[in-house]
C-alpha cells in the first residue's frame, strides 16, 4: 500500500498540464452540495390557486421562481412535473396542507428549492398528510429559514426519498414530524440525502429511525448539522441505516439526545454500512437494551469524532456490536466494528460501558477508550461469545484503555478494562504491545495492569475465570504477558487477515447533480485538476470546501472564482505546484486531448526517448508529444482503437477513468469478471448511463466507489472485497 501511496504521490508532483474530475457544472461545491436554479421568470402568489397555476403552467425543461405573499392553506399536493425547476421563497410564510396528501411530490427529474417557507399542517389533524415526496430522479433543496414541522406519513414524516431521488438540507430544520418509519427524513431505493446544515430534530417514528431511515441502497451524507432530541419506539432514535446495502457516512455533526424505547441504538442502529470521520454521537439512551450511541450489526468504521455520555440499561453504553441470528440459530450477518482513530468516553451500561462486542468482530488500532462506566463487567470493553457456532474476534492493535471501571462489588463481575461475560464457544482475543492500560478500576475480575499482565484477582495461579454467573469455569490459558491469542475452544480457526493486507482504493470520480457518469462526454481540465486534489486528501468524497492551510485567497487565475465549483479543487492543486495557466488563465472549461493526457500519464514513469509507435496514425502525434505517447504506448498505460491513437481529439470521461486506474493499479486482465459479479454491483454506486455491458463498466465500478482488493504473489487483483465501503 505504500509503494501505491508513492506512485500516486509521483504522479501528482510530475504533472505540469493536469485537469479533472467530475462534471457538475451545476453544482456549487461538487457533488456534495445542491443544484442551484437560475429562475427564466418570477411569479408572486397571494393563493393557493395561484401557487397551483404557476406550478402548472410551467413548459418542459424551464425554471420559475415563486414568491409567496401570504400564508396559504393548500387542499391538495402541488406536483412538480419532470423536468421543471421550481424555487420556492416563502418570505417567512406558511404552507398549511389541510388534505391528506404532501405538501409537494417531486416526479422524474423535476426539481424543488425552498428558502424561508414552512410546511405544516393544522394542529388537531388525524390523518397522514403534510411534508415532501422526493421520486424517482427528483431532486430537492431545503435552504436556511425553511421549516417542515408537525407533519404525519407512513414513511418519512418531513421527507420522503425514493428511486434515485436527492435531497439536500442546507440550513432548515425538520422538526415534531412523525411517522412509523422516520419522523424526520427517509431515505429508500437508491435515493441520497446530504445534510450539510440544519436540524432534525424532535420527530418520532413509531416504529425505527425517529430522526433519518436509510433503508434499501439508500446513502446519507452527513457534513454538519445537529440530529437531535428525535424518538425511536424499537431502534435508531437518531438515526437508522435499516438494510445491508444502505450507507451513512458522518463527516461531522451533533447526533444527541436522542432515545428509543425498545432494543437497539439509541443514537445509531446500523445494519448496513456506516463510517464516523469526525463529530460527536452524546447523551443518546436506549432504554430497553443495547447500544447506547452505536448498535452495530452492519460494518461501522470509526477514523476520528467521540461517543460520549450515552447510556444504555444492558449492554454497550457507547456501541454494542453484535451479530444477528434467525430463529434456527444460523447467521444473518456479523456486525464489523473497526476502530483506526476517535475517543469514546464517558458511557454508561450494565456490561461494556464503552464496547459490548457480542459474537462479533471488533477491531481497534487506535483511539481512546476512557471514563466509561459498567455496573457488572468490563467498564472499557465487555467481550461475550456465547453462540454454539458463531466465532467471535476481538483484536486490540493500539490504542489507549484507561479510566474505565466497574461498580459491583459481585465476585461474578468485574474487569475495569476489559471483562468478559461468558466464553461458551470458540472465541478469539489479541492485545499487541502497542495497547495502553491505565487507571481501569474493579473491585473484582479481570483486569489489565500497567505491565500489561492479565490477572484475575481471586484465583491467585493467574489464570481468569470468565463465568458470567458461576466461578467455576476456568480457561485452560494463563495469560503470560503479550502471549495472547486463544481464549477457549480448539483454537485452530483461521483468523481473518489483518487489515494492512488489504488496499483500500477510494473513489475519485462521481456524477453529476442527476446522478448521471456520462462516460461519453470529454473530460475538462478542471475535472482533471479535481481528480488530482482529490487523490492527495484523505476523505475523497469529502471534496475541497477550504483553501490549503496558509492560503488566506486564491486569485492566480483570471477565470477561476470563488463561486465556482472547481475553484477550491485547482486552487489545492495550483498550490501543490500540480497547475499551470495560459496568460493568467486556467481555461478550467477546455477539454483535454488524448496527447495532452499522454504527457500527464508518461511523467509518472520514466520517460523513454521519442520512438515510433505501431499506430496508424503515429505521423499526427504533435512533434512535442511523441516521447510522451511512445512512452504510455510501451508502458501499456493508454491504448488505442482500431489501430489508431488519434492524439488530437479529445478524452471522455470513461477513457480517462481507465487510464487512471491503470496508474493507480486498480485493474488487471481479470477486472471485467469481477465487476460483473452481482455481490458487488448490490453495492456499487449505481449511474443510469453505465450499463454493466459496456467496455468501460468495469473502469468506471473502480473509479466511482470506495473498495478493499488484495494480490496475489504475481500481483494479479482480487476484489473479494466490499465496493463502496466509505472508508
Amino acid at each position: 500500500m505504500l509503494n501505491k501511496s508513492k506512485k500516486i504521490l509521483s504522479f501528482m508532483l510530475a504533472l505540469v498540464m493536469l485537469v479533472g474530475l467530475f462534471p457538475v457544472a451545476a453544482l456549487a461545491i461538487g457533488e456534495d452540495s445542491y443544484v442551484e436554479i437560475t429562475p427564466l421568470t418570477t411569479v408572486s402568489v397571494n393563493d393557493f390557486a395561484e401557487l397551483q397555476a404557476a406550478v402548472s403552467t410551467m413548459s418542459a425543461n424551464s425554471s420559475r421562481e415563486i414568491v409567496l405573499l401570504n400564508n396559504i392553506g393548500m387542499t391538495a399536493p402541488v406536483t412538480i412535473a419532470q423536468g421543471r425547476n421550481v424555487t420556492l421563497l416563502g418570505n417567512g410564510h406558511v404552507l398549511t396542507q389541510q388534505a391528506n396528501a404532501r405538501h409537494f411530490t417531486i416526479n422524474n427529474t423535476g426539481m424543488l428549492c425552498i428558502r424561508d417557507v414552512t410546511l405544516t399542517v393544522p394542529s388537531d389533524t388525524t390523518f397522514n398528510h403534510g411534508g415532501i415526496a422526493v421520486g424517482a430522479t427528483g431532486v430537492l433543496n431545503m435552504l436556511s429559514g425553511s421549516i417542515i414541522s408537525g407533519n404525519t406519513s407512513n414513511s418519512g414524516g418531513g421527507v420522503h426519498v425514493t428511486g434515485t431521488g436527492r435531497f439536500t438540507l442546507d440550513g432548515g430544520v425538520i422538526r415534531g414530524n412523525t411517522s412509523s418509519h422516520s419522523g424526520g427524513v427517509f431515505i429508500d431505493g437508491h435515493g441520497t440525502f446530504i445534510m450539510i446544515s440544519g436540524a432534525i430534530s424532535y420527530n418520532t417514528a413509531t416504529s425505527a429511525g425517529g430522526g433519518v431511515h436509510v433503508n434499501s441502497s439508500g446513502t446519507f451524507r452527513m457534513h454538519n448539522g445537529e440530529i437531535v432530541g428525535n424518538t425511536a419506539s424499537t431502534g435508531g432514535g437518531g438515526i437508522l441505516i435499516g438494510s445491508n446495502l444502505a450507507t451513512t457516512i458522518m463527516y461531522n455533526g451533533i447526533i444527541r439526545n436522542n432515545s428509543t424505547l425498545g432494543n437497539f441504538g439509541g443514537g445509531v442502529s446500523n445494519a448496513g454500512i456506516f463510517a464516523l470521520h469526525d463529530g460527536s454521537i452524546s447523551n443518546n439512551k436506549v432504554h430497553g437494551n443495547s447500544g447506547g450511541g452505536v448498535f452495530n450489526s452492519g460494518e461501522f468504521t470509526m477514523h476520528g469524532g467521540s461517543i460520549s455520555n450515552n447510556t444504555a440499561n444492558t449492554n454497550g453504553g457507547g456501541v454494542h456490536n453484535v451479530a444477528t441470528f434467525r430463529a434456527d440459530g444460523s447467521t444473518v450477518q456479523v456486525g464489523i466494528f473497526t476502530m483506526n482513530s476517535g475517543t469514546i468516553s464517558g458511557n454508561t451500561a450494565g456490561s461494556g460501558g464503552g464496547v459490548f462486542n457480542s459474537v462479533g468482530e471488533f477491531t481497534m488500532h487506535d483511539g481512546t477508550i476512557s471514563d466509561n462506566t459498567a455496573y457488572a463487567n468490563g467498564g472499557g470493553i465487555s467481550f461475550s461469545h456465547t453462540h454454539p457456532t458463531q466465532t467471535g474476534l476481538s483484536t486490540l492493535n493500539g490504542g489507549t484503555i484507561s479510566g474505565n471501571r466497574v461498580i459491583s462489588t459481585a465476585t461474578r463481575n468485574g474487569g475495569g478494562g476489559l471483562g468478559w461475560i461468558t466464553v461458551a464457544c470458540l472465541a478469539y482475543l489479541s492485545v499487541a504491545p502497542a495497547v495502553t492500560f491505565s487507571t481501569n478500576t474493579a473491585a473484582t475480575g479481570l483486569r489489565i495492569n500497567d505491565d500489561m499482565n492479565l490477572e484475575h484477582n481471586i484465583n491467585a495461579n493467574g489464570r481468569i475465570n470468565p463465568g458470567a454467573w458461576t466461578n467455576s469455569a476456568t480457561v485452560p490459558h494463563v495469560f503470560n504477558n503479550h502471549d495472547i491469542r486463544t481464549i477457549a475452544g480448539e483454537g485452530d480457526e483461521t483468523l481473518p487477515p489483518p487489515v494492512d493486507d488489504y488496499e483500500f482504493h477510494p473513489a475519485y470520480m462521481f456524477g453529476d447533480d442527476r446522478g448521471n457518469f456520462r462516460p461519453s462526454a470529454d473530460i475538462t481540465r478542471a475535472e482533471v485538476a479535481t481528480i488530482l486534489a482529490r487523490t492527495q486528501l484523505l476523505d475523497f468524497e469529502h471534496g475541497v470546501q477550504r483553501l490549503p492551510p496558509g492560503m488566506s485567497s486564491f486569485n492566480a487565475f483570471s477565470d477561476v472564482n470563488p463561486d465556482r465549483w472547481f475553484y477550491y479543487y485547482i486552487a489545492w492543486a495550483y498550490d501543490a505546484g500540480l497547475v499551470q495557466g495560459y496568460a493568467g488563465r486556467f481555461r478550467p472549461n477546455d477539454p483535454i486531448t488524448r496527447e495532452e493526457l499522454a504527457a500527464i500519464i508518461a511523467r509518472t514513469t520514466t520517460v523513454r526517448q521519442e520512438g515510433t509507435t505501431s499506430f496508424n496514425d503515429d505521423g499526427n502525434i504533435s512533434t512535442w508529444a511523441r516521447r510522451y505517447v511512445y512512452t504510455v504506448y510501451r508502458e501499456g498505460l493508454m491504448i488505442g482503437s482500431g489501430g489508431n491513437f488519434r492524439p488530437g481529439e479529445n478524452i471522455t470521461r470513461a477513457k480517462t477513468a481507465t487510464a487512471m486506474n491503470r496508474i493507480l493499479g486498480r485493474l488487471d486482465s481479470r477486472s471485467a469478471f469481477y465487476a460483473t459479479d452481482v455481490a458487488y454491483l448490490n453495492y456499487a454506486r449505481p449511474f443510469p448511463d453505465v450499463a454493466n455491458t459496456t467496455w468501460y463498466f468495469p473502469s468506471i465500478l473502480a473509479a466511482a466507489n470506495d473498495h478493499r482488493l488484495t494480490r496475489d504473489s504475481d500481483g494479479a487483483i482480487d476484489w473479494k472485497a466490499i465496493i463502496r465501503v466509505t472508508e
